[in-house]
């Protein structure tokens, strides 16, 4: 089961499906949720939330599986219908939106010809419209779509092959890179990403080991290299959805296992992992897998519904933090990486005393040399795809 928290307005709203009752909301007020509406009666559970500007946005699909496009503001929703389905019969679509900028990035799966096929749309452009990322292979989740350095998006998924990798939406060119294998030593699917400054990403995978699968966790490092892969738990469930959550020093993975939370921990940036421990709970609460949404970012953590409000396995009291403050070290989609840095350099030096001036130069020179190191390294990372697919081109005319 998934919901969806989205802050829009400084309020938090909670989005669920309800049976009987399809699409419900209900409004955050004084430290607890409100009683819920009905958003829309004719609902499938698969759906997806987000908020960009003063704005929600919601994607989802009728009970004749036609994909459906809800915008609210101020307490009124427009209702458009984005993909009308002839057969009359809904199935997962697995809904993803990433806002970049001021546009809405739209990622599903559709089913033709006994195929998967991922297929991404940007929300109110009239001349884009939706395109055929790839054909994919089954898998738990079927595919990640995160936001990536300045406005690109990075789509991770198992190709028709079966191989784990990743195809960035450059959104300059408006336009998807080559699919890019993910760690091809692992041998397994990634389940959940944390990407970092300068190009660092973490990933947790389900490697198979014989007849068992284990939760690893690796790292991409800023030279395009995978690390070596840590096991943080034996014979994992292949739907056990873990999710990444920081909290102070401590970097966790969370996920579920025969009905409930699981999780490890690690102190050291991921070279050791805690043993797994599993949370206790009641006989009537339900594990719930609650997306975060807020100026346009996402995280995932797990928790439960206890008196109207929301409780948290990792990360207690985040809804009135979350409120009061945004979290240190937050870019938004679109912000300039130079802007970052100077912001961030200049809150450091608001929370630490003055130190030898010298010294502190160095700091933000490195800093800025680091960045633009990183930059040129994207910068010659395009230069060198669209060599070769000129090249491929080439070669394909002269045969």
């Amino acid at each position: 089961m998934q919901e969806y928290l989205v802050k829009c307005r400084g309020k938090w709203w909670h989005f669920f499906m309800k049976p009987l009752y399809g699409l419900c909301y209900r409004r955050r007020e004084g430290g607890r949720f409100l009683n819920f509406e009905v958003l829309l009666l004719d609902a499938c559970e698969d759906f997806c939330a987000t908020c960009m500007g003063d704005s929600i946005h919601i994607v989802c699909q009728d009970k004749n599986g036609s994909i459906l496009y809800l915008n609210g503001a101020e307490g009124e929703w427009k209702r458009t219908v984005l993909l009308a389905n002839k057969s009359s019969v809904p199935y997962p679509k697995h809904f993803s939106l990433v806002p970049v900028g001021n546009f809405l990035n739209l990622f599903y799966v559709i089913a033709y010809q006994e195929k998967q096929m991922l297929v991404h749309q940007i929300l109110g452009v009239q001349d884009k419209p939706p395109t055929v990322v790839d054909r994919i292979a089954p898998g738990m989740p079927l595919f990640l779509a995160e936001p990536a350095v300045g406005t690109d998006i990075a789509v991770i998924y198992r190709n028709e092959a079966g191989n784990s990798g990743c195809r960035t939406f450059r959104w300059s060119k408006k336009e998807f890179g080559r699919f890019v294998p993910v760690n091809p030593s692992l041998g397994g699917q990634v389940c959940a990403t944390l990407l970092e400054n300068y190009g660092r990403t973490r990933y947790c995978a389900l490697q198979k080991v014989e007849s068992v699968r284990n939760l690893v966790y690796f790292e991409k490092t800023e030279d395009e290299t995978f690390t070596s892969a840590v096991t943080v738990n034996l014979d994992c469930p292949k739907d056990s959805a873990p999710v990444f959550y920081r909290e102070g020093e401590k970097l966790y993975l969370a996920w579920r296992e025969a009905g409930n939370v699981m999780s490890s921990y690690s102190t050291d940036d991921g070279a050791k992992w805690s043993k797994p421990v599993k949370y206790m709970k009641g006989a009537q609460v339900v594990p719930v897998l609650y997306t975060l949404c807020e100026d346009g970012r996402s995280r995932r953590l797990y928790g439960f519904e206890k008196d109207r409000e929301i409780v948290f396995y990792i990360g207690a009291g985040i809804l009135d933090e979350q409120t009061e403050k945004k979290p240190k070290g937050f870019r938004p989609a679109g912000y300039e990486i130079e802007d970052f840095v100077k912001n961030a350099v200049a809150a450091e030096a608001e929370e630490k005393p003055a130190g030898d001036p010298a010294v502190e130069q160095l700091k933000k020179d490195f800093l800025h040399l680091k960045e633009q190191y990183f930059t040129l390294r994207r910068t010659l990372a395009e230069v060198t795809e669209r060599i070769e697919e000129l090249e491929h081109k080439t070669a394909g005319s002269a045969q």
